[in-house]
């Protein structure tokens, strides 16, 4: 299948000339967060991912890569597409240190969903290699690459009201690096204290047992809207704070962040409440950031 092109105007609807712009805006503010889209900062390119169909065959379905440069000139190519039953979703993308792109994506295969993995080098995507082989749904992943081509991921084992996983894998190979771990659940006896957020305008806390803390659903996966606050819309992901990975997800106005101790290797999760967060001159990203950067070194 050759490759579109797209002039004008993106598959989401939207000038594309105007989604450069709030997209390079939202580099240099930290107010943008979308998962399947990255600016490469060595040339401002807009990197995206998305789900595409054919008209014609709506059993034949793929994964689409995008670019557009600053000066406006976009190319669309199809990745790998499958025939129903096998349905591909929910693609994440990231940038390595080292370059290329990195992308990981749901496939459904007709009896369940497993994570896989592909990376772009040289204008060509790799064998796209299984990341998880089970029997569950697991869906919705969010990768972050760092140091030594290591790509961190987390996603839902399940689906919504799953459990919330965690895993790092060798982005030439696709194997483990790290057992697969659930950064968003340590039993804890002693709570970590409510404080005042740095950022202002949320309170933090510690310890899934905290009082007023759900500690039956705050470690799974969810994706509810903040009535309170719109802004603070369900969102998960990663960071990176004293060189290890940091989950968060953020639902029904609560953020939860998990940072390994790097004494004892146990995840330790601070709360951070939303109903009040200035979204409109921060970002999640921002204030999960800020938490990790703070509890990954404290005692």
């Amino acid at each position: 299948m050759s490759a579109l092109r797209l002039t004008g105007w993106s598959l989401r609807g939207a000038p594309r000339r105007s989604l450069i712009a709030l997209l390079l805006c939202a580099v240099m503010v930290g107010a943008f967060e979308a998962d399947t889209t990255v600016v490469d900062p060595s040339n401002g390119r807009v990197i995206y991912v998305e789900v595409i169909s054919d008209p014609e065959n709506p059993g034949e379905q793929g994964l689409s890569y995008n670019e557009e440069t600053t000066q406006g000139q976009t190319s669309s190519e199809p990745i790998d597409f499958t025939i129903d039953p096998v349905i591909d979703d929910s693609p994440t993308i990231a940038l390595n240190p080292t370059g290329g792109v990195v992308m990981v994506w749901s496939r459904h295969d007709g009896g369940d969903s497993e994570l896989m993995m592909s990376r772009r080098e040289n204008g060509l995507w790799t064998q796209p290699r299984a990341l998880t082989n089970n029997t569950t749904f697991d869906t919705e992943a969010r990768v972050l690459v760092g140091a030594q081509d290591i790509a961190h991921v987390v996603w839902w084992g399940n689906g919504e009201g799953g459990p919330f996983y965690i895993r790092s894998f060798n982005v030439l190979t696709g194997q483990p690096t790290s057992t697969r771990q659930e950064p968003l659940w340590t039993p804890r006896t002693t709570p970590r204290p409510m404080r005042t957020g740095s950022g202002g305008g949320f309170n933090e806390a510690g310890g899934m047992d905290e009082p007023g803390i759900p500690s039956t659903t705050g470690n799974l996966a969810t994706a509810i809207p903040c009535l309170a606050n719109p802004a603070a819309a369900p969102a998960h992901g990663l960071v990176m704070a004293c060189g290890q990975p940091a989950a968060f997800q953020l639902s029904a106005c609560q953020l939860v962040v998990g940072v390994r101790d790097p004494a004892t290797q146990s995840w330790r999760q601070t709360i951070a409440k939303l109903t009040t967060a200035p979204l409109s001159t921060t970002s999640v990203t921002a204030i999960v950031q800020s938490i990790a950067d703070a509890q990954c070194v404290e005692p």
